[in-house]
């Protein structure tokens, strides 16, 4: 595998939030049966990789602090996704989740926590541990709180049309919510779009 980017001393990355970019929508469910992939994921991330970018999945799971799964449940579910991941020559340098909300019911985890996205926390706790160049990386999700967080950390920011995505676009360009700097279909176009550094 190429070694990853080098931007002075410090690597790159390619930030991916979990549901709705990578994998469908999980509406607070962790159980691994119900997994179903986005036909590109695959792809993109192999592209990237063979580019020198490392990759970390990066997502809220409230579904902890509002009672429908433990910790371990949303690891496993992690560990699944990682499982298949290598099957397909993806390899992902770590696994971030939250499972803090303010409004949930299970404590510790019902405050709002610093790790919690739009907040920076999950980035700024990856590029620590691997020496990553947060001003030139690069944050992907379908939501608000996605661009919030890459917005936030320093990254630059992708916004795809799957999952939440377009009803995201819907309120950036009635202008309740900060456009990111692309907007793409879907993580497929992502690689070109990087490789071509149209920011």
């Amino acid at each position: 595998m190429k070694e990853s980017v080098l931007r002075g001393s410090q690597q790159v990355a390619v930030f991916f939030d979990r549901d709705g970019t990578i994998i469908t929508n999980r509406d607070y469910n962790n159980d691994p049966e119900g997994i179903v992939w986005y036909p590109q994921t695959f792809i993109a991330m192999r592209a990237l990789l063979a580019h020198g970018f490392r990759i970390f999945i990066i997502s809220n799971q409230s579904a902890v602090a509002r009672g429908y799964c433990s910790c371990s449940e949303v690891e496993y579910f992690n560990s699944c996704l990682d499982k298949k991941l290598r099957l397909e020559k993806v390899y992902v340098s770590g696994f971030y989740y939250s499972p803090f909300h303010p409004k949930g019911t299970v404590p510790p985890f019902n405050v709002d926590h610093v790790s919690r996205k739009p907040a920076p926390g999950m980035l700024l706790e990856a590029a620590a541990e691997y020496d990553i160049d947060l001003k030139t990386s690069v944050m992907v999700g379908d939501s608000a709180v996605d661009l919030g967080a890459g917005r936030n950390a320093g990254c630059k920011t992708v916004l795809v049309l799957t999952g939440h995505g377009r009803k995201t676009l819907s309120e950036i360009e009635r202008g309740n919510v900060m456009a990111p700097d692309a907007v793409i279909p879907h993580i497929g176009f992502l690689p070109d779009l990087i490789g071509r550094c149209v920011w």
